[in-house]
């Protein structure tokens, strides 16, 4: 078996809902999308909006530079 690239991996579950999220286009259908996604997982939809907010602030931390 293969070491894992990364020391501590995301569940699939976050990393899949992450990137589908990233592939909306606004904000409001993100909201839309983990949602009905999560359901009632509280704690998952925190996790990925955490990603994409962090996501977003880099991004435009990039474009700044």
């Amino acid at each position: 078996m293969s070491p894992s690239p990364h020391p501590n991996p995301l569940p699939p579950s976050v990393e899949t809902l992450f990137a589908a999220a990233l592939e909306k286009g606004t904000p409001a259908e993100r909201r839309a999308f983990l949602e009905s996604a999560c359901g009632d997982d509280e704690a998952l939809r925190r996790e990925v909006e955490s990603l994409l907010m962090a996501h977003d602030e880099s991004g435009s931390f990039l474009e700044h530079a």
